[in-house]
């Protein structure tokens, strides 16, 4: 069931407060009515915040400049993907924070995940779009949401995040927390299922690929030369039995 403007809280003063998350990140969260969120559309806030979320549906309004943890462990997720990809020789188009709205909702509102990916044929047709067709490359986007959605720092507002990319379309979405003790915990969710968003065991669109296998490489690769990350890479996939060919190209 769809949120309406009768049905979202009003704004919480304690929520107005800036906050910082777990990896340093700064951010203010909170919901609005839908005029308001509009309203904030217009002012171009992602000029001034790396992160925003204004979704007119639910009335959230995000806004947030992440910390120097959060974009080092973004990097390194990017490395991840890209190379899993490549070891299931798969196209992989990443497009890191790119802003995403549903067909029907206002110009400048929407969502920019930490990192966002085309995989498979959706890559190859992205490909094949020339710098000089920008606006067909963008209609085309939005007709098509990316296949895989990533976040890093995890709010209590993630919920609302994760019912956003899946009315957007999106099938699959990461979350990497770091918790109290500095451990990273990740979480991959099925975005397609019956009562989705639903917990799964490896990634569909990645097989073999573990949650448990991607902190573990993240955390490794913090701690490794960049010479040498591609290598420890195998390594700790081959540790969590994700099948990897030693001849994969590089």
């Amino acid at each position: 069931m769809r949120a309406t403007a009768e049905s979202i809280p009003a704004p919480d003063t304690e929520m107005l407060t800036l906050r910082t998350g777990s990896m340093g990140s700064r951010y203010i969260a909170f919901y609005a009515d839908s005029g308001t969120v509009l309203a904030l559309a217009r002012l171009h806030l992602e000029d001034v915040f790396r992160r925003v979320v204004l979704d007119p549906v639910r009335g959230l309004v995000l806004l947030m400049t992440p910390g120097r943890t959060h974009e080092g462990l973004s990097s390194r997720i990017d490395f991840v993907v890209q190379e899993a990809a490549t070891l299931l020789s798969l196209d992989c188009e990443p497009l890191r924070a790119t802003r995403w709205r549903r067909p029907t909702d206002p110009p400048d509102t929407g969502a920019e995940p930490d990192c966002c990916y085309y995989l498979g044929e959706n890559a190859l047709t992205y490909q094949t779009f020339d710098e000089d067709e920008g606006e067909l490359a963008d209609a085309w986007a939005l007709a098509h949401p990316p296949d895989l959605v990533v976040e890093v720092e995890v709010t209590h507002f993630d919920r609302a995040k994760q019912i956003f990319y899946r009315d957007l379309g999106v099938p699959e979405y990461w979350h990497l927390e770091q918790m109290p003790d500095r451990t990273l915990s990740a979480v991959f969710l099925d975005l397609r299922a019956p009562g989705s968003p639903t917990p799964l065991t490896e990634s569909r669109l990645l097989p073999g690929l573990t949650p448990a296998a991607l902190s573990a490489s993240v955390r490794a690769m913090k701690k490794c030369a960049f010479r040498n990350r591609r290598d420890m890479l195998l390594t700790v996939l081959r540790e969590h039995g994700m099948a990897v060919v030693s001849s994969a190209p590089g």
